[in-house]
């Protein structure tokens, strides 16, 4: 994510292959969460020739100040910025 509201979204699967794009984003602060525009979740055979729409995360601020987007809440999966 960067501030001028823009994000690259990269996958690499297990194999070496990468799948990119970008996109916008805006913050519902409100209801704190993130809108992602013109997403797509990618998996091993990237899209599944499915378009991009749009993903809306909630944040969650974990200890220490970890910043999570949540994937699926009721698994705990979500993504954080790694060092």
């Amino acid at each position: 994510m960067n501030e001028n509201k823009t994000y690259k979204h990269k996958y690499t699967t297990p194999k070496g292959k990468e799948f990119e794009l970008e996109g916008t984003w805006e913050y519902d602060s409100v209801r704190m969460k993130i809108i992602f525009r013109d997403f797509v979740f990618f998996n091993n055979e990237g899209t599944d020739g499915l378009p991009p729409g749009n993903w809306i995360s909630k944040v969650q601020i974990a200890e220490k100040g970890e910043v999570r987007l949540i994937y699926a809440e009721e698994n705990n999966i979500y993504y954080y910025k790694k060092e």
